[in-house]
């Protein structure tokens, strides 16, 4: 479970991720983030400007730490979904980030049709 702190922490993560793609420099994660954000989760982010969709891109395995998965989907959403132009520093203000945290997957029995 996240705290308030954590999603504060992903929030602020996923904007700089953003503005550091959109200025082509490298971002710079916590050498030892706190341990729900260095635990590997799937996630998704959407960008939002004005209530408009501008980009969404997830992961559902979950391969590398939820702070490092957040930080990339950020910059992907923003510049790499295939269905918007890349966002601009000048959209970046106005951007409304949403970050889903995926639980692991679970197995489900399926149902025999009669």
């Amino acid at each position: 479970m996240l705290s308030d702190d954590h999603r504060k922490v992903l929030l602020q993560t996923a904007r700089a991720a953003v503005a550091c793609r959109l200025q082509r420099i490298e971002l710079e994660l916590p050498e030892t983030p706190a341990e729900p954000l260095a635990a590997p989760s799937g996630a998704f982010v959407t960008l939002r400007v004005e209530g408009e969709l501008r980009g969404c891109i997830g992961v559902i395995e979950a391969v590398r730490p939820l702070i490092e998965m957040v930080a990339g989907c950020a910059a992907s959403a923003a510049t790499a979904d295939p269905r918007f132009p890349p966002i601009t520093l000048e959209e970046l203000p106005r951007v409304r980030f949403e970050i889903s945290v995926l639980s692991p997957p679970r197995r489900l029995r399926a149902r025999r049709r009669s």
